[in-house]
């Protein structure tokens, strides 16, 4: 009870909002039917697609070359009247999507590397965030968690605090009863310690990135430790594969329930017990899958698009997320009771992890976290290596590029390994994969990796 009370105070006096009050109700709703999620997202969607139009620039610009207004956007379906929002459409625009009553909104910047390897930045209201870590802590509650309970969290800095002040980052784990591990310095000496610590603190769950927490299991195996084994893991931010979830299942014995989530766009969905699919939350957005020629689908394998209905200070509206998902079909119901509609999978949501010279493991998501930093006139990138020695960063920048920023993008990544030779290719684009993908992070050393 007292670590219960620690987390929600904590929380409440850093989001500066309800958030105990939200993640109760969202708990309380978790069964609610499909009729009544629909008729408050249809309630939700008509007041923010007119508070759109009437502060939002670029959006009253839409809706007036299209003749359309906003009562003709009453439901998801009506959505389809509207065109698709990109990165490069609100980096273009982005005075055009500041609203005119911005002053009287709370908000804060975010900045993210983007599954496009697009550098991005944006803005997210309070409660946006309230309603975004409460639908995470709700979500993993399918999995049993209660507010308080002890998590180890293996993970980069979309996840952990990237502070380098030892309070605040002593306060940030205090306040959520969580071990932070970083899936950046996975050496085999910093892996022995994670064990260490995993057993020392005996968390309940543990929260993470597949890939480091499949490493991690694999290095257990190999190293043949014993292992504390937690009520529950949960994985997020990349693609859970078959071969993963086994194994970290077999090594922690224990159940893996996968996530999805993006701040940008508000979609988020989890797995519950069943491990039968992911319920797609209803409380903060709508979530579309399109096909190749961007019409909605109710069933199959399409690319993710979100309407988030609390981005007031930048509205995401049909915001393309780059990710791409398999959706069941509209009738499909969990064994499990709640009345969402399912993500079968996410297909693609995968990074490569690079190997220093000394023999530590980088996650591939350590060199995107510095393009959130220093993406000042950097439109696109792609790191690659090669060898043990060498890494390659191609770049597209445009007129607002300064030189300068190759030498801190050097220095960060010597703090990894100061063998690597760092080598930058100004590029006119990035090429696509075969499939059409641009892949931003790549390992060519192979199964080395």
């Amino acid at each position: 009870m007292i670590r219960k009370l620690i987390s929600i105070s904590g929380h409440t006096l850093e989001l500066k909002e309800n958030f105990y009050g939200t993640y109760k109700k969202l708990v309380k709703n978790q069964y609610a039917s499909k009729i009544l999620r629909n008729e408050s997202q249809q309630k939700q969607l008509k007041y923010f697609i007119k508070y759109a139009y009437e502060n939002v620039p670029y959006y009253h610009k839409i809706f007036k070359n299209l003749k359309i207004l906003p009562e003709d956007i009453k439901s998801k379906e009506d959505l389809e009247k509207l065109p698709i929002l990109t990165k490069t459409i609100i980096k273009e625009n982005w005075n055009d999507f500041i609203p005119k009553n911005i002053q009287n909104l709370k908000y804060a910047y975010r900045s993210t590397g983007g599954s496009t390897g697009t550098p991005f930045k944006y803005r997210i209201d309070n409660f946006d965030r309230t309603l975004s870590i409460s639908l995470m802590y709700n979500g993993w509650n399918y999995a049993g968690y209660n507010i308080g309970d002890r998590v180890t969290i293996l993970a980069g800095s979309s996840i952990i605090t990237s502070t380098k002040s030892y309070l605040k980052k002593f306060l940030w784990e205090f306040g959520r009863n969580t071990q932070n591990l970083s899936s950046f310095s996975m050496s085999n000496e910093n892996l022995n310690d994670y064990v260490s610590h995993i057993n020392s603190f005996k968390p309940k769950y543990i929260h993470g990135y597949p890939s480091s927490i499949y490493l991690l299991s694999n290095w257990i195996e190999e190293h043949n430790c014993k292992i504390h084994s937690p009520i529950a893991i949960t994985t997020t931010s990349e693609k859970l594969f078959p071969k993963m979830r086994k194994k970290i299942e077999e090594i922690f014995d224990t159940k893996v329930y996968d996530t999805y989530g993006l701040n940008d766009g508000g979609a988020s969905a989890y797995e519950c017990s069943e491990q039968s699919g992911m319920h797609i939350d209803t409380e903060r957005s709508i979530l579309e899958l399109i096909n190749e020629d961007n019409q909605q689908i109710s069933e199959g394998i399409g690319t993710i698009l979100t309407t988030n209905f609390h981005s007031y200070s930048m509205p995401f509206i049909r915001y393309d997320t780059g990710d791409v998902a398999t959706i069941f079909p509209s009738d499909y119901k969990c064994n499990c009771g709640r009345n969402h509609d399912m993500l079968k999978e996410i297909t693609g949501r995968s990074v490569d992890i690079f190997i220093t010279p000394e023999g530590k493991h980088v996650h591939g998501w350590f060199f995107l976290y510095i393009f959130w930093e220093y993406f000042n006139g950097i439109k696109e990138y792609q790191i690659s290596q090669d060898s043990l020695t060498k890494i390659m960063i191609k770049l597209v920048v445009d007129e607002n590029f300064d030189e300068k920023q190759l030498g801190i993008i050097k220095k960060i990544i010597h703090e990894k390994s100061s063998s690597w030779e760092i080598n930058f290719k100004f590029v006119e684009k990035i090429e696509k994969t075969k499939a059409g993908k641009h892949k931003f992070i790549i390992n060519n050393l192979g199964e080395s990796a």
